[in-house]
């Protein structure tokens, strides 16, 4: 008896640890989505703000790279729209992956669409960092330079 009571001290502890590693990564997960969801709406906040407060520059280079800056900021977030749009996707194919494999079912086909959707979504969160920096770079250019004085 003691054997039996043993093992199912054990399955319970194992199935508890199992679920409560189920639940911490449901957690990460839903924290990933809205962290990129709330970087998408700040990228979007920032834009505003900097069209809203732009002002002109004496220098017409400077205007430029306010102006590319802009640019590079719309482009992050809508590269930012684009993620957050395929990120549900990834989630749904993961979980139809484990529901046909609980099936015995066939899912190379599946786990290849799923691992490009993830691909896509490493590349467009990697570009939309990048391109947020250097917009915002170009921005700190522009805005610094009406501080600075040109001598003639």
């Amino acid at each position: 008896m003691s054997r039996d009571t043993e093992s199912s001290n054990q399955l319970s502890e194992y199935l508890e640890e199992k679920k409560l590693a189920w639940e911490r990564r449901k957690l990460g997960i839903e924290l990933r989505h809205k962290f990129e969801f709330y970087f998408v709406i700040l990228i979007f906040s920032i834009l505003g703000v900097l069209i809203q407060t732009s002002k002109r520059s004496s220098c017409q280079l400077f205007n430029y790279f306010e102006v590319s800056g802009w640019i590079l900021l719309f482009i992050s977030g809508c590269i930012g729209l684009y993620s957050v749009n395929k990120l549900w996707l990834r989630e749904v194919g993961a979980a139809e992956m484990s529901i046909r494999s609980l099936h015995s079912e066939n899912i190379t086909e599946l786990k290849k669409d799923v691992e490009k959707i993830e691909g896509n979504i490493k590349f467009s969160l990697k570009l939309k960092y990048i391109l947020f920096v250097i917009g915002m770079s170009f921005i700190l250019v522009s805005r610094v330079s009406q501080f600075i004085t040109f001598k003639s």
